[in-house]
């Protein structure tokens, strides 16, 4: 889904650093093996492997990867060491070298909210055999009293202005939302408009994807179906108590043994 869009994502996300002490904190009380399932371009992965000694990162996404090996390429060669990446569907993920191998599984900022019921239970389900003695999962996703507040309304509204500098353009970001609440399924649509600098032809990018939203109890309910006990959970990366004015969800549980 992020496909035609990785370079505009990984731009548009460059300056989202809130949550790097939250994930330092996890890393520095739970062990030092990491496994980040939605890497995407790599924004946190240099991060990671500043306190983790070793970190895989997993995409489906084969342009995403490319721009974050592009980044790791970027690093000093010990933290590059550190890092290593998969091409892989998180739902399907095969990984039969990483059992009992990682002390903190992570799913980063809102990436959760891209898979359905019968994703989500298969990706849980997957990664329970990655887990090392005392390891945690770790979600981050945006309150979802907040998409359920999401007005639905198919009018592009324009959300972003940024620069692109591998092309020199001028890119419009806009945003058409689609919320059906039966479902809890939000659908967004996203335009890129880019425009040369010096002028010329819009070439316009258009991206659809879901986020599939779950309120707290029904989360609980899901790792409990999925062999996880529910640990924590916090409306923001101060760690400060969850409720529905709180900006995140941040949810912590351990695979049942």
């Amino acid at each position: 889904m992020y496909d035609q869009i990785a370079r505009y994502y990984q731009l548009t996300h460059a300056d989202l650093t809130e949550d790097f002490s939250f994930w330092h904190e996890l890393i520095a009380s739970l062990g030092t093996h990491v496994l980040e399932l939605g890497c995407g371009s790599g924004r946190l992965l240099p991060h990671l492997a500043k306190k983790a000694h070793f970190v895989h990162g997993v995409d489906v996404s084969a342009p995403m990867l490319t721009l974050a090996k592009e980044t790791i390429a970027q690093l000093p060669i010990p933290l590059q060491e550190r890092i290593t990446l998969t091409d892989a569907d998180m739902s399907q993920l095969d990984l039969p070298w990483a059992n009992d191998t990682f002390h903190l599984i992570g799913i980063p900022y809102n990436t959760f909210l891209h898979l359905d019921t019968v994703a989500a239970t298969q990706t849980l389900k997957r990664i329970r055999p990655y887990f090392a003695e005392n390891g945690r999962l770790f979600i981050d996703i945006i309150n979802p009293f907040f998409i359920a507040e999401t007005p639905s309304d198919s009018t592009l509204l324009l959300e972003e202005t940024f620069h692109n500098p591998d092309s020199d353009e001028t890119v419009l970001q806009f945003a058409a939302n689609q919320l059906d609440a039966d479902s809890q399924t939000l659908k967004i649509t996203w335009v890129f408009d880019a425009t040369p600098t010096q002028g010329g032809a819009v070439q316009r990018t258009v991206s659809t994807m879901a986020y599939h939203y779950r309120y707290p109890h029904q989360l609980q309910l899901l790792f409990q179906e999925c062999g996880y006990q529910p640990l924590e959970q916090f409306g923001d990366y101060d760690r400060s108590p969850f409720n529905e004015d709180s900006p995140r969800l941040l949810l912590i549980a351990e695979p049942v043994r």
